[in-house]
């Protein structure tokens, strides 16, 4: 207990982007969010990432580390149990590279590489069209998953597959 409260949390997040905001931001959006009306209504993030958290999640991700999952997935549902409910939950579709196979109503069309080291812009175009979701007219709620949000490419692009399968 006593080391999670020192973990990195955002004090005052944008809600659409979850960047801290400036104290003269009264709205709850940045101002990158205002100009650029991302497609994602709402991020919210369990910490910010930075240390510890970066260092559990990249030993997690890349060195299969079960037991820093385990504890970023008891992190993230402490946090979870105080966001507003979906009608479904959607992880960002994973690459293959481990040969398992994976479900989801999203599935990732393309490899698209890492993100790490790509500007904004880059990343944008990175995951442009890499994914597609089935039918979800039924579930006019949904949250999509992701590890990081860094410029959230990746979740806009899996936003924009989900409306189109008939997400709102």
């Amino acid at each position: 207990v006593g080391c999670v409260a020192s973990f990195p949390l955002i004090v005052r997040p944008c809600q659409r982007c979850a960047e801290p905001l400036a104290n003269a931001e009264i709205s709850g959006i940045c101002p990158k969010c205002s100009a650029k009306r991302p497609l994602i209504q709402q991020i919210h993030s369990a910490f910010a990432y930075q240390a510890p958290i970066d260092a559990l999640v990249l030993r997690f991700k890349r060195g299969a580390d079960l037991a820093c999952g385990r504890v970023l997935a008891h992190l993230l549902a402490e946090r979870a149990q105080h966001w507003p409910r979906p009608n479904l939950l959607l992880a960002v579709p994973l690459h293959r590279n481990l040969g398992i196979p994976y479900q989801n109503a999203i599935q990732r069309l393309r490899h698209t590489g890492s993100q790490g080291g790509l500007s904004a812009i880059q990343r944008r175009i990175n995951v442009r069209g890499a994914f597609h979701a089935q039918n979800l007219s039924g579930f006019p709620h949904v949250v999509l998953i992701d590890d990081v949000a860094t410029t959230a490419s990746t979740l806009n692009a899996c936003a924009l597959a989900c409306m189109r399968a008939g997400a709102k």
